[in-house]
């Protein structure tokens, strides 16, 4: 349902990620389903960076713990970049994206354990 008003980023968050996940089952088209869930991810990503210090980040897509130091910046570069093809036509118009569905579902997966962070339940 078209709703206007103001809404806020962990509202937002939880609702594209609900919906990605709607889209994710229904089997709808995979790029809108991996665009919805990238964007929920950031969102919920960002805010569990800021509004909890003290959360382990450690077993999340782009932080986790067994990808060493040197290798952490480029693994969230490629993440990254998977999410800002679709977004960023302006930056790269001629170039080509070897699209990855299983990114998908484990950016869903992360997504609902950032939610849980935040929140402290999960989504139904």
């Amino acid at each position: 349902m078209l709703e206007s008003g103001a809404i806020g980023k962990l509202e937002a968050a939880e609702r594209l990620l609900k919906e990605s996940i709607k889209m994710f089952f229904d089997r709808r088209e995979v790029l809108a389903t991996h665009a919805v869930a990238a964007a929920a991810h950031r969102i919920l990503y960002d805010l569990c960076k800021a509004r909890d210090k003290t959360t382990d980040l450690s077993y999340t897509l782009l932080d986790y713990h067994v990808i060493t130091e040197e290798r952490r910046k480029a693994w969230k570069k490629f993440i990254s970049k998977q999410a800002s093809f679709l977004k960023h036509a302006d930056n790269d118009p001629g170039a080509d994206w070897k699209f990855s569905e299983p990114l998908t579902h484990f950016i869903l997966l992360d997504s609902t354990f950032l939610l849980n962070a935040i929140k402290k339940r999960y989504i139904p």
